[in-house]
C-alpha cells in the first residue's frame, strides 16, 4: 500500500529528509507527487464511444432534455417509453457522462434520504412513502438494465457499512446487525474499523460510465435524437412554446426538462436552489490476490463508512 505524505501548509517551506535540510516549497512537492497522475476519470479512461454530432440547424421537438447525465438520459428514456410517438431530443454541452455521472464511485443504494439519520431528521412523517419509492427506484434500475441488455458491470454483492467512531458502533448495535471483534476478520482487517453491518439487499456496484452509455444506446434505439457538443446558452418562453438557443441553432420545444445538475441553471430563479457538491476520488494500481487477503477484502461488496461526509471504497 502507498505511504502517506504529510504536508504542513502553514509553513513557507518544507524540509524533506531525503534531501537533508534543503527547503522545498509545498506547491512544488504537491506538483511532484501528482506528476504521474491522470486527470481523466477512471471510468471514462477505459471505454470510448463515438460522440453524437452537435445540432446543425434549427429544430422543433415535443420534449427537449438539456443535460446528458443520468437524470437527462433517464428522463428521455422514460418519456419515449410512455409515449413512443413523442419527438424527444437530448442535448449535452460536452459528452455523455463527462461530468458527475461518469466521475462517481458507482454505488447504487436503495435510499433517497442520504442516510437514515438524515431521513429521520428531515422527513420523519414521509419516511414510509420515501422508502417505498426508493425500493421502486432500485427495482426500476435493475429492470432497465435487463430490458435493454445494458452491460453496466452490475454486481449485487451488498454494501458493507463500517463504523470508525464509537457513536457509530452504538448505531450499528441498535440495528441488530452489528459484527465486532473477531467477526470483523471475515470482511476486513482494517485497524480503524470498529464494527460492520452487511446490507445484502438494495445495494449494488456498477460501472457508471457504462451505465450512462448503455442508457444512451437505449434512448437511441427508441428514436431519441441525441446531440453532444451542444451547450444550451439561453432559454425563453414564447407564445406557448419554449425556445432554447445553442451556438449553432434555435430549438423550439413544447416542453423542456432541465437536467444540468450542479451547473448554473438556465433559469435565474433557480440559481439559489442549486448547490454543487464535489468528491475526491483515488484509484490505486490493481491489487494482487495476496494484498487483498492481507487487508481481508476478498469478496466483491462495496464499503461505506457512517460519517455525514462519508468515505466509500470498492
Amino acid at each position: 500500500m502507498p505511504g502517506t505524505v504529510h504536508l504542513s501548509l502553514k509553513r513557507d517551506t518544507l524540509h524533506n529528509p531525503a534531501y537533508g535540510h534543503n527547503p522545498i516549497h509545498p506547491r512544488a512537492e504537491l506538483h511532484a507527487s501528482l506528476a504521474d497522475a491522470s486527470p481523466v476519470p477512471f471510468w471514462l479512461d477505459t471505454i470510448l464511444h463515438e460522440p453524437a454530432p452537435p445540432v446543425a440547424g434549427d429544430a422543433e421537438v415535443d420534449l427537449l432534455v438539456i443535460g446528458g447525465g443520468f437524470c437527462g438520459l433517464w428522463t428521455a428514456l422514460l418519456a419515449k417509453e410512455r409515449d413512443p410517438q413523442r419527438d424527444v431530443m437530448l442535448v449535452e454541452a460536452k459528452q455523455i457522462a463527462w461530468a458527475a455521472s461518469g466521475r462517481n464511485g458507482g454505488f447504487v443504494e436503495e435510499t433517497l434520504t442520504h442516510g437514515d439519520d438524515n431521513g429521520r431528521r428531515h422527513f420523519r412523517e414521509d419516511l414510509d412513502a420515501i422508502h417505498a419509492l426508493a425500493r421502486e427506484n432500485f427495482a426500476g434500475l435493475v429492470s432497465t438494465l435487463e430490458r435493454y441488455g445494458i452491460d453496466a458491470e452490475f454486481e449485487q454483492e451488498g454494501v458493507l457499512s463500517v463504523a470508525t467512531e464509537p457513536h457509530q458502533v452504538s448505531e450499528l448495535r441498535a440495528s441488530g446487525d452489528s459484527l465486532e471483534g473477531s467477526a470483523l476478520s471475515e470482511f476486513t482487517k482494517s485497524p480503524v474499523i470498529r464494527a460492520v453491518a452487511m446490507k445484502d439487499h438494495g445495494g449494488a456496484l456498477v460501472n457508471p460510465a457504462k451505465l450512462a452509455w448503455g442508457l444512451r444506446d437505449a434512448c437511441l434505439s427508441l428514436g431519441v435524437r441525441i446531440h453532444e457538443g451542444t451547450p444550451a446558452i439561453k432559454i425563453a418562453a414564447a407564445r406557448g412554446v419554449v425556445v432554447v438557443s445553442t451556438p449553432a441553432a434555435r430549438i423550439v420545444a413544447q416542453q423542456v426538462a432541465l437536467a444540468t445538475n450542479g451547473f448554473p441553471p438556465l433559469l435565474k430563479r433557480l440559481s439559489l436552489r442549486t448547490v454543487p457538491i464535489y468528491d475526491y476520488v483515488l484509484v490505486t494500481e490493481p491489487l494482487t490476490k495476496k494484498q487483498l487477503r492481507d487487508i481481508g477484502w476478498v469478496r466483491r461488496y462495496g464499503m461505506s463508512d457512517m460519517s455525514r461526509q462519508f468515505h466509500y471504497y470498492r
